[in-house]
């Protein structure tokens, strides 16, 4: 009787504990089945999040405005579609992948918003060159924001190709910290260019010719026509200014996104909401309703155009920032002192800067009116 009392609860104690380990594995299974899931939809809404911010959906591409439910139309939308794109897109930027070793470092150019900047060569990036001069963005930074904002830049620099704007040349993304390659100029940014060549620029050794009219103007048309592929292709730049565009020793300008808002321009960036913001480049709705859109950008391009013909000067330099943001709020802020301008071209700033979304021009529409200007190109 002992020894069958001792067979049965062996057997039960198997039992027992076989039904505990077949327990444990369906519980860890649905729990790793849930996660799994829930990591995917949570992938998808950051896609659909990423195309809402790249792309700014057709309404808010038209008028700087996208209703919640068309948001959740767009990402209920992107959830059924993305993940073959998302693919396609990650095979894209494997194909883009550039041996870290075969960069050479020459110096910083600064620090941007999620990590330092520098100038290097790249060796065989480009067929037909043993080596190119590249500007490197590095990602220092574990915040999702700015993950967020390096992807944004990667695809918004991988999908477009036009003469007046930086290509992408390569990343490096087998171990952190992640690079972004993109084209260098050799003369630097606008910025720089324009301060060297005003009378006043302190720097004896930098005597460069005063730029005529004729040849500002044609820098803006430049301009003007690599943000209407920008917009044409439903991005957002959201920093355009003279020192984030390249300049090449024949004047060929290309738009980039260097945004060294740390240290070299600094003083151009505003820390609001826990943000560094351009905020002398921005309309009130994106500063005060984080709302970017094409028309933002058309304002930035309005102050653009005006640091061109002021020598890169800073826009409302005798106000400080808390005025500039008073300014925007009560519709106040005007920019003056555009030496040498041609009357419809600072009339033409003045529609790139209306309060109303709405009434500034498409990037289209500046490309022909500035494209159409004939300047004496003696002035």
């Amino acid at each position: 009787f002992d020894m069958m009392k001792t067979i049965i609860i062996a057997v039960c104690s198997a039992v027992a504990y076989l039904a505990i380990v077949i327990g444990l594995t369906v519980y860890c299974s649905i729990r790793l089945l849930r996660a799994k899931n829930l990591r995917k939809r949570k992938e998808n809404m950051e896609l659909a999040n990423e195309e809402v911010a790249l792309n700014g959906g057709c309404d808010k591409h038209e008028n700087g405005t996208l209703s919640p439910t068309e948001r959740t139309e767009l990402m209920d939308k992107k959830d059924s579609s993305s993940h073959p794109s998302n693919h396609s897109s990650r095979n894209g930027y494997d194909k883009m992948n550039f041996p870290r070793h075969d960069l050479q470092t020459l110096g910083m150019l600064g620090k941007g918003h999620y990590g330092d900047v520098f100038l290097a060569k790249a060796h065989g990036i480009k067929d037909g060159e043993p080596e190119t001069l590249v500007v490197v963005k590095s990602l220092l930074t574990r915040d999702e924001a700015h993950h967020f904002e390096f992807r944004r830049e990667m695809d918004l620099f991988s999908k477009l190709n036009h003469e007046n704007i930086v290509k992408l040349l390569g990343v490096c993304r087998e171990m952190e910290p992640q690079f972004l390659i993109t084209e260098y100029c050799e003369w630097g940014d606008l910025k720089q260019f324009l301060w060297a060549t005003r009378p006043d620029n302190g720097k004896r050794n930098v005597k460069l010719p005063p730029l005529t009219i004729a040849q500002k103007v044609t820098m803006c048309q430049q301009v003007a026509v690599g943000m209407e592929h920008v917009s044409n292709h439903r991005f957002v730049h959201k920093d355009l200014a003279t020192r984030n565009v390249l300049l090449s020793p024949t004047l060929d300008l290309k738009i980039t996104s260097l945004c060294l808002c740390r240290d070299v321009y600094a003083n151009e960036y505003f820390p609001f909401h826990q943000q560094l913001l351009p905020l002398r480049w921005m309309p009130p709705e994106a500063v005060l309703d984080d709302d970017y859109s094409t028309k933002s950008d058309v304002w930035a391009y309005g102050v653009f155009v005006w640091e061109v013909f002021s020598q890169a000067d800073l826009p409302y330099r005798q106000r400080t920032d808390e005025d500039v943001l008073r300014g925007l709020k009560t519709f106040e802020n005007r920019l003056e002192g555009m030496r040498s301008c041609p009357e419809n071209l600072a009339n033409l700033v003045a529609q790139c800067m209306a309060v109303n979304p709405k009434e500034r021009p498409s990037f289209s529409e500046i490309a022909v009116i500035v494209g159409e200007m004939t300047i004496d190109s003696n002035v």
